[in-house]
């Protein structure tokens, strides 16, 4: 999934990037606005991903990259969800592992 930074300063989804095939091909923003998956929202400092869920316009907050390499999406409504930093989701049994682990 790609994503590129709006005016108004939340991410959303590229559609050029996603719908090539049939017949877009150029977005307004140019590559230098585009990051790969959420890991690179975080990558990039973090932000709100705006995005459609349901029929609703939903903005989900993703945390910027932590010293262990791993960021925090939160739903709004306060659903946390933790990933690698290659975008997969932790367990609740490997977030527990890695506190212990800390302490």
């Amino acid at each position: 999934m790609r994503y590129h930074k709006t005016a108004e300063g939340t991410w959303m989804r590229c559609r050029a990037i996603t719908r090539r095939g049939q017949g877009v091909t150029d977005c307004p923003i140019g590559g230098d606005g585009h990051v790969s998956g959420r890991a690179g929202i975080a990558a990039r400092g973090g932000g709100v991903e705006a995005r459609w869920e349901n029929g609703d316009h939903v903005h989900a907050k993703v945390s910027s990259m932590g010293e262990d390499g791993t960021f925090t999406v939160t739903s709004p409504k306060g659903f946390r969800k933790v990933y690698t930093a290659v975008g997969r989701l932790l367990t609740l049994r490997e977030r527990a592992k890695a506190t212990l682990r800390s302490e």
